[in-house]
């Protein structure tokens, strides 16, 4: 080849290789599987994005349910506080009729005193399972991402 040849090839960006019979088989050989592994990383990149899409699915779900198990906890707990009230109200209303007015405020004091602390105790025991299960889900949600 003349260097006029070379300065074509350079100027067209065209790359010519030449080599000996075992070199030329063993770059053949190495070729074939640099490309092997670029497939073979294309199908692993392909998957790995179809697992990100599916565990964000998942966690969506997971946050869901966890909402709906919250809501659900604090419907019930005010449904309760309301009959709380309600039974406050009778207790008032058969104290009044009954006592004095000292000996009243001392009952209900006792009563709304007490029926507080369960109601509370209630709502700590539910915060603290809710409080478990969010803790779960996150790190669930931290474990696959």
């Amino acid at each position: 080849m003349i260097d006029d040849d070379y300065k074509t090839l350079n100027k067209l960006q065209v790359a010519v290789h030449w080599y000996c019979k075992a070199c030329n088989i063993s770059v053949q050989k190495v070729m074939g599987s640099v490309a092997r592994l670029q497939n073979r990383m294309e199908k692993v990149e392909a998957r790995l994005q179809e697992l990100k899409n599916e565990l964000s699915i998942k966690i969506q779900e997971v946050c869901v349910q966890v909402t709906n198990s919250i809501r659900k906890d604090v419907e019930g707990q005010k449904l309760e506080m309301e009959k709380v009230q309600k039974d406050l109200v009778k207790v008032i209303q058969e104290v009044g009729n009954a006592v004095s007015r000292t000996e009243v405020d001392q009952v209900l004091q006792k009563e709304v005193t007490g029926r507080i602390n369960k109601f509370t105790d209630k709502i700590d025991d539910s915060v603290k399972e809710i409080r478990g299960k969010i803790r779960i889900a996150i790190l669930w949600c931290l474990y696959w991402t």
